[in-house]
């Protein structure tokens, strides 16, 4: 299981400007959807060897209990609720890079 960094404690804008790649989950206990797509998706074997070969951060913002600045991002990405996932680069076309709500193992898969 990937380890998944706390949203509240990590530096994503830091992170991206040291060409590192960052995922970040938003997520809830309360959502069915966000618990599904982690265990299928982004827990599998696949997407697990992907983050791992890529180095990528992973950042997990838990929304379970309402968080004033994950409602911001939320917002600013244009979307209403959760499961939302946000990719995060120094590359500028991927940088703040929002994911379908939806999101496949294909999905992923076509980044890298």
């Amino acid at each position: 299981k990937p380890q998944w960094q706390n949203y509240q404690n990590t530096d994503i804008a830091n992170l991206a400007k040291q060409g590192k790649t960052v995922f970040v989950q938003y997520t809830a206990d309360w959502c069915m959807t966000c618990l599904d797509q982690e265990k299928n998706v982004l827990h599998s074997q696949e997407i697990v060897e992907i983050f791992r070969k890529n180095n990528v951060v992973l950042v997990k913002a838990d929304w379970t209990e309402y968080s004033e600045n994950i409602d911001k991002d939320i917002i600013k990405h244009g979307q209403t609720g959760i499961p939302m996932y946000v990719l995060y680069s120094a590359d500028k076309k991927t940088n703040g890079h929002v994911l379908p709500e939806t999101i496949t193992k294909k999905d992923i898969m076509e980044i890298f």
